[in-house]
Order: structure tokens, then sequence, then C-alpha cells
């Protein structure tokens, strides 16, 4: 019964979202190609598009809506029909299409780090629609020049890590939620926070470059956010959150779908690398420590 609810709602999302934005579409895909080309946008967008056709004309027309320059979708391996859709959207000279074969978000949101040239980058999930003001956008700027040091900005899940030690266990890794939410928008404005989950995820490219950008050592999928999260703090820089009004799950699919069986072990060995690398720092609050100095700072 749970799963013909959770059906009927994201087809009611999926068909209220589409007619609210395709009136809109054709418009800005016409004025998109009267652009000029611009070598230094402010902010590029990248879509991690997999078997969701149904949602990428809303997201493009929300990103097309929103101040945004650039807008990059990466198209790993549909099978539904997405990429030949693709090239009447992105119809902008700042408008790209990567086509990969199954490489997963880990790979491919690296590799499309590099190709960006936005200042700052947002990392979309094909699952997730924007809202169609771009408010979410010109906040997230402003709190990149309000913050010169914030390098990671969330709109999803902020996470607060800390070390678990059960007996007669090695001791492990857990987090919890800063704040607990079951729909958007949520009340919180923006905080500073150990880890968020993509997505939306902003980065600020130049810095993030700097530390080595996303690892592939996380590749395919899971942590590679909360390493680079982490990374990002031991640098002296820093990782916020802040709401976004996106719509979130619509639509069946995606990596934990479509790959439950590699999931648990894929999770294991990633989190096991974390432990190895941070597992000390969480253990005497370094982190902690560095988000609540943070804090206390922007209440000054």
């Amino acid at each position: 019964m749970a799963s013909v609810v959770l059906n009927a709602i994201n087809r009611w999302r999926r068909i209220y979202h589409r007619k609210n934005y395709a009136k809109h579409f054709a418009e800005q895909a016409a004025g998109a190609a009267k652009l000029p080309y611009n070598s230094q946008p402010r902010v590029t967008a990248v879509v991690q598009l997999f078997n969701k056709r149904q949602n990428i004309e809303a997201i493009v027309a929300a990103l097309s809506s929103s101040p945004i320059e650039e807008i990059i979708v990466i198209d790993d391996g549909s099978s539904d029909g997405a990429i030949e859709i693709l090239p009447r959207l992105l119809t902008g000279k700042n408008h790209f299409i990567i086509r990969s074969n199954d490489l997963f978000e880990v790979r491919t949101y690296s590799r499309a780090l590099d190709f960006a040239r936005g200042e700052i980058v947002a990392l979309l999930q094909d699952d997730d629609l924007p809202p169609s003001d771009g408010l979410w956008v010109e906040e997230a700027l402003a709190l990149f020049d309000r913050y010169p040091k914030l390098a990671v900005l969330g709109g999803r899940d902020g996470l607060k890590l800390k070390l678990s030690r059960v007996p007669n266990s090695p001791p492990s890794l857990t987090y919890s939620p800063v704040n607990h939410r079951k729909s958007e928008p949520t009340e919180l404005a923006f905080t500073f926070v150990d880890v968020v989950n993509r997505a939306p995820m902003l980065l600020r490219r130049d810095a993030i470059q700097r530390l080595g950008g996303i690892d592939n050592t996380f590749a395919p999928f899971q942590c590679d956010d909360v390493d680079l999260c982490l990374r990002t703090w031991k640098a002296g820089l820093q990782v916020g959150m802040y709401s976004t009004g996106f719509v979130r799950d619509v639509g069946m699919g995606g990596m934990r779908l479509f790959n439950a069986g590699r999931l648990p072990e894929q999770a294991k060995k990633n989190w096991e690398i974390i432990y190895n690398r941070y597992g000390n720092d969480v253990g005497k609050g370094y982190f902690e420590t560095l988000v609540a100095n943070a804090r206390n700072a922007e209440q000054v």
C-alpha cells in the first residue's frame, strides 16, 4: 500500500512540475541560444542524469530561469531516451552534454568539475527539482560572498560525526542529522556543519580543486561527499548548509534502487576509509571544535 501511495505522489509531482515549468521553457531556450559564450561564469550547474527523462526538462527549465550562466548535464548511460532530448534543451553557448557509460556519480562529478568554468559549481541530481525562482542560487552566492572561507555549501542534510565504541567491537564512525526534517522547505536558514550530503552541493571550485577535488578512491559511489567536507575543514576552510526548497525524490530510480545489492558492501568499504582517515580527529572533537568556533564567530 505504501508503495502505491508513493508512486501516486511521485506521479503527481512529475505532472505538476512539468506543467509548471513547460510554459516557460521554450522562451528560455530561445533566449539562451542568443547569449554569447561566457568564459568566466559565476555559477555552473552540473546535473547527474540516469534514466530520468521525465524530470530533466523541468530541471533544465528551472536552472535556465535562475542566475546560472553555465549548465552541464552528464548522461551516465541512460536507456530511457533522455540523451535524445538533451540537445533541444541545452541550446546555449555555455550548455554542455557529457556522455558517459555507467561510471556513477563520483567519477562523473569529478570529471565535470574539471570541465566547469564557474566560480561556484552546483552539483545536482536528477530526482530533485530546483525551485523555479532561482532564489536558492542568489542566497548561495550571498553566503559565499559573506563567508570567504566557505568552500562547501549543502542544501539537503547536515550531519554531525561521532566516534562510536561498542564493547567487543572495533570503534567506528556514526552520524546524526543536524536537524531532522520531513519535508522542504525547512525552517533552518544557515549554519556551519561537519558534513553535508549531496545534493544540491555547491562548491567554491578553485578552493576545492586546490584540495585535490573529488577523491576517486570512493568510486563508484558513497562517502566522497563526507571526505570532501572533512578535507575542507582540515584545510582551514568551512562547510555550511542552508535551505533550498527543492522538491525531493521525484520519480523512482537512482543509484540506490538500481544498485541495492552493491550498496551495503560499498558503504562498508568507504566508511572504513573515512574512519581510517578521520577517526582520530572525530574522536578528539577536532571537527566539532572547528564547527563550534565558526558558529560562535558568526554570532559575534
